[in-house]
């Protein structure tokens, strides 16, 4: 299951659920997705706020303006172990390439 989530929240808890369902998480963090503008200013000091609250940061991205996700992938631990996709590799899985696993 592939999820784009904004970075102003955490995918933790869905995450944690899915574990119990026995799939893995990984979090692509080589590139992020644009979303919409901001209404406003004050939309976008929050999103600034959370996002380096959350540890990533926002300079290119939600200080130039607009909502960005990231890619999260869940998927069955014996599959994720015995092919474990590197995280440049899932970027280029949204371009629809193969990538050379």
């Amino acid at each position: 299951m592939a999820a784009l989530v904004l970075r102003t929240g955490s995918y933790r808890n869905i995450a944690d659920g899915l574990a119990r369902f026995g799939l893995t998480t990984q979090k692509d963090r080589s590139r992020t997705y644009p979303q919409r503008r901001f209404t406003g200013p004050d939309e976008q000091q929050y999103a600034i706020a959370a996002v380096s609250a959350a540890g990533d940061d926002p300079r290119g991205k939600e200080s130039d303006g607009h909502f960005h996700t990231a890619l999260h992938l869940s998927r069955p631990r014996e599959h994720a172990a015995a092919h474990w996709i590197p995280v440049s590799n899932v970027a280029a899985l949204h371009r629809g390439k193969r990538p050379g696993w």
